[in-house]
């Protein structure tokens, strides 16, 4: 693999100019249903943007074009999902983490505690006080029948509506095929698991977190064995039968930096970023171009490029790419998210990385941000939840439109 390595041309700019705004705070909706340690969130194509409380076991819509925030005009939150889930015996929803919206935007919430998926059709009209919602549950702890699902942790969705979720505790990720009827009750969902404990036979799968895919349909996992793995175009494949190919693409063995794989981002020109968790040391982020393309037999060597390594932020947990391919870093426990301008070329042609810091610790002035462990592109707009501070704030105007496809799943 072709390395390359050009931290020191990084340039630090702060972007004082963005309008900062808390939008939710532990408040919730503003009656009894609360927010506390909100860990996700994502944009539908309309524009409504969901939070995921994960202490409070439930989910959080704010309208489209909503212009609202908490000192002045407190914005009109509805909840739609909460620990009940969809209110049948034996099916609870215990720790909200990943959320993605289908083609249809139709919402899936992972329930971390309760090792399941849930698939809420038209969560724009409906909520858990008035209007029910239609709520489905698509995979539990029975996973395929044969491999159980554990500890899910993060979701995407493909250009065909598959659904793609890894089981952190399980080992594994499976595919539940598009579907805006089944369930695991009267009409099961097809499922398969795709990957397993063993990887690509060399380089484990223990404790995958985040997943992506790209335009052709292949699967991008990071785990925390030290390592990124991909499954080659997952459509039909499955550990049961036809068994998927599994490569790895970027491992320890690349980059001593490599520990603890956490964030994970496909762009446009199909490059996958992926940041390595270490709160120790400080965040680094690697840029793998174009890995459908490279490193399998008989093609090119994978390019790969260690971009950013900085003891600031200190985590480098959550990363997503806007229209334009800039690319924003959730800075856990430092509190703060950075852009770094058109990452998909910087450093790699000897251009420097134009960095901003676009939010920090001191949120909007007069509410604080604590804890960034996620966050999500909503038109011009980027949303960020404060773990810690049991809320979330609206950045104004710092993101590029242009023709993406894939951000967070299926846009």
């Amino acid at each position: 693999m072709k390395i390359c390595f050009t931290a020191a041309t990084i340039l630090w700019m702060l972007g004082a100019s963005a309008q900062v705004y808390e939008i939710i705070d532990s408040d919730g909706d503003g009656g009894d249903n609360e927010l506390e340690a909100p860990f996700s969130v994502v944009a539908d194509k309309q524009g409504n943007i969901y939070v995921g409380g994960s202490e409070s076991d439930n989910v959080f819509r704010l309208d489209a074009n909503a212009d609202c925030f908490t000192n002045n005009a407190p914005c009109q939150w509805v909840e739609i999902l909460d620990a009940t889930g969809a209110g049948i015996s034996g099916q609870p929803h215990q720790n909200t983490r990943g959320l993605a919206v289908d083609s249809q935007d139709n919402l899936y919430v992972v329930g971390r505690f309760s090792d399941n998926v849930w698939r809420i059709n038209n969560p724009q009209v409906c909520s858990t006080s008035a209007s029910s919602c239609e709520i489905h549950e698509v995979i539990n702890a029975l996973g395929d029948g044969e491999h159980e699902f554990n500890g899910p942790y993060d979701v995407v969705v493909d250009h065909m509506d598959n659904l793609y979720v890894t089981g952190t505790s399980s080992n594994n990720i499976f595919r539940i095929a598009a579907s805006s009827t089944c369930n695991t009750q009267s009409n099961p969902c097809t499922v398969a698991e795709v990957a397993d404990s063993t990887g690509d036979g060399n380089n484990n799968l223990f404790q995958p977190g985040n997943v992506a895919v790209d335009e052709f349909g292949n699967v991008f996992t990071s785990n925390f064995g030290d390592n990124a793995l991909m499954i080659h175009t997952p459509g039909d494949c499955s550990t049961n039968q036809q068994n998927c190919l599994v490569t790895s693409i970027l491992d320890e063995d690349d980059f001593d930096l490599l520990e603890l794989g956490r964030g994970l981002e496909v762009d446009s020109h199909n490059n996958v970023f992926v940041s390595s968790y270490r709160a120790s040391t400080g965040a680094t982020i690697f840029r793998i171009n174009a890995p459908a393309t490279c490193g399998s037999t008989g093609q090119p060597p994978c390019q790969i490029t260690e971009m950013f390594n900085d003891a600031t932020p200190q985590q480098a947990v959550e990363l997503v790419v806007d229209g334009a391919d800039n690319l924003f870093v959730a800075g856990g426990n430092a509190d703060s998210v950075i852009r770094i301008k058109q990452a998909q070329s910087c450093t790699l042609l000897n251009m420097d990385c134009e960095i901003s810091e676009v939010i920090n610790a001191a949120g909007d002035g007069s509410s604080v941000l604590e804890g960034v462990l996620a966050l999500a592109v909503s038109g011009r707009d980027v949303v960020v939840p404060g773990f810690s501070s049991d809320n979330a704030f609206r950045v104004g105007g710092i993101t590029e439109l242009g023709d993406l496809i894939f951000e967070d799943g299926f846009e």
